[in-house]
């Protein structure tokens, strides 16, 4: 069942990326405003891609249960459910900023089994099993009807290896671009104490480009060393990560060490390296938080 997983998660990312670059350049159209604080806003593009989703999940999977950010959620009777972000990045696309991607994930029994991130601007997907490690493929190979996942079409990923970055310079962190009144001293004491080279896990290059689950994938690339996301609207934004990062040798964690799990409401995606110092920074920073909302 979890190669079939994997590979549904793979054909509605696609299906979903394709949808997305249909779209692009039509006038952006807010449809709608997330109800939970009013002001995120809801594109055509957060619906189309939704419901290319939920056509591929219908047809191969219909008897899961769903969790979707911005489509139709449902309970199945199967025991595996989708956490489904269909387009994390809505506010880069308002900007015309292609730093905006797909993710779903598959959980049975609370763990992660299969998961893909659909990147429509890089025509990548990345995808992972559990016990597979994580991959990567091009939308125009994921799109042949003979493709299977892990096989020659796939390039394998891999986190970021000890002694890579050489120097602290060379170490790349990203983090969740919202800064606001329940984000912002946490965030600052945050940044800080990384940026500090006495610090072992610390960076001095640092990122934001508005997607978390993007920062996933970027950490599973071997691309960047830690991520941090603190605005998590729901678990969608988590589950992709989880399995992406951990199938390429890193790790996920929330303020305690352990993998995020629903109400979750900030974690790090890392290479692996320093946890137990990183875990420190975050309990320090993040000790009171209780969510951007």
């Amino acid at each position: 069942m979890q190669s079939n997983l994997v590979q549904v998660a793979i054909m509605a990312a696609d299906m979903a990326c394709r949808k997305i670059l249909h779209l692009w350049n039509n006038p952006a159209k807010i449809v709608d405003f997330k109800k939970e604080d009013g002001d995120t806003p809801v594109t055509v593009i957060d619906r189309e891609s939704s419901a290319a989703i939920a056509a591929i999940l219908k047809e191969y999977r219909p008897n899961d249960s769903v969790n979707d950010e911005d489509g139709e959620s449902k309970e199945g009777r199967t025991g595996v459910i989708w956490h489904v972000d269909p387009f994390d990045g809505t506010s880069n696309y308002l900007a015309r900023l292609t730093d905006s991607v797909v993710g779903l994930a598959a959980y049975q029994n609370g763990k992660p089994i299969a998961a893909a991130v659909g990147h429509p601007f890089k025509k990548e997907i990345y995808y992972a099993g559990k016990g597979q490690l994580s991959w990567k493929i091009s939308l125009e190979k994921a799109g042949n009807s003979s493709f299977e996942p892990f096989g020659e079409d796939s390039e394998p990923l891999g986190v970021s290896g000890v002694g890579v970055p050489r120097s602290w310079k060379e170490r790349f962190l990203l983090i969740d671009s919202l800064f606001n009144s329940k984000t912002y001293l946490p965030k600052t004491i945050f940044l800080s104490k990384m940026s500090n080279s006495a610090n072992p896990g610390g960076a001095m290059n640092i990122r934001a480009f508005g997607s978390n689950i993007l920062y996933g994938a970027l950490v599973a690339s071997g691309q960047v060393q830690v991520s941090l996301t603190d605005a998590v609207g729901g678990f969608w934004d988590i589950a992709p990560t989880i399995l992406l990062v951990k199938e390429a040798g890193g790790d996920v964690f929330d303020i305690d060490g352990n993998e995020p799990k629903p109400g979750c409401q900030v974690f790090l995606a890392t290479n692996g390296q320093y946890k137990e110092e990183l875990i420190k920074v975050l309990q320090n920073s993040y000790g009171r938080y209780k969510g951007f909302r």
